[in-house]
């Protein structure tokens, strides 16, 4: 399922329910351009914390 995150789109998806992936999708006009990637043990919602974090650690190096 696509989801939202500071106008950026994010998907995160599991094979096996344990083991998370998660991939944003950022538009060079909110910060570099470069898609995140990730992937987290534990339940969705870690996987989808640990992708908006990244989504904001992006934001933070691109206003700093």
């Amino acid at each position: 399922m696509r989801r939202a995150h500071r106008k950026i789109e994010y998907v995160v998806y599991s094979t096996d329910g344990t083991e998370w992936t998660w991939d944003a999708y950022p538009k060079k006009y909110y910060v570099n351009g470069s898609p995140l990637h990730g992937t987290v043990n534990g339940t969705e919602a870690d996987a989808v914390k640990a992708c908006e974090a990244a989504i904001d650690k992006a934001f933070d190096e691109k206003t700093n």
